[in-house]
């Protein structure tokens, strides 16, 4: 089996799109970058996501998020030696909870303030731990980088992201819509293998902000 790796992705786009052009060749590049950034958000995966660690500053109620961080999953406090999970709310929610910023304590709850910051409530009494899980996009294939999560575990769906930008490349949108039913099959098999990961009790997946399992069932 040959190794799935950047070198080869290119070579196998490049073939199957019978284009040797040094203008195609110098948007391979591209093609995948897209790809990637497009499978981190249409996989639902436990391979593209990480963690990350930061003091709370007390009386700050604001935490950055990781500049690469595209969707935050949960968010836990670390007080007294002891794990706290906080839940996510709306906004709105967290206003009518915590109308008086002022106020310090443990957190209890956060939600996104904007793309860069999450808001959590109340306002730390002290300069706890905080632990951030979300999902980012693996590093960029490329000639120096050259394997991934993607190349390692989701390699079908990567050819098939990566065939669809150079088939829109070339403006054959008859080919392009035919690797883009490809690419939806394959996004459909990860996403249920990621179902299967989440599974609690084997009767159905567990929905990871802990609220009701609302989540669609997969195939065993």
């Amino acid at each position: 089996m040959p190794v799935l790796n950047y070198a080869l992705l290119t070579s196998v786009v490049q073939s199957h799109s019978e284009n040797d052009d040094s203008e195609f060749t110098g948007e391979v590049q591209n093609f995948v970058e897209r790809a990637e950034l497009r499978m981190t958000r249409d996989l639902d995966t436990y391979g593209t996501v990480l963690w990350a660690q930061t003091t709370l500053i007390v009386g700050d109620p604001f935490v950055t998020k990781p500049s690469v961080a595209l969707v935050v999953k949960s968010l836990n406090i670390m007080d007294g030696g002891q794990r706290y999970q906080l839940l996510l709310r709306t906004n709105e929610w967290v206003y009518n909870y915590w109308p008086d910023r002022t106020s310090v304590g443990r957190p209890k709850y956060w939600a996104n303030w904007g793309r860069p910051n999450v808001l959590i409530a109340p306002a730390p009494a002290s300069s706890s731990l905080a632990e951030l899980e979300y999902v980012a996009r693996p590093a960029t294939l490329s000639t120096a980088n050259g394997t991934n999560y993607f190349t390692d575990y989701c390699w079908n769906a990567l050819f098939c992201g990566t065939m669809i930008e150079a088939m829109m490349f070339q403006k054959d949108y008859q080919s392009a819509a035919q690797w883009e039913a490809r690419y939806q099959q394959e996004v459909n098999i990860l996403n249920n293998e990621g179902r299967r990961n989440r599974r609690d009790d084997q009767q159905v997946p567990e929905n990871p902000s802990g609220s009701e399992n609302n989540l669609r069932e997969g195939q065993k």
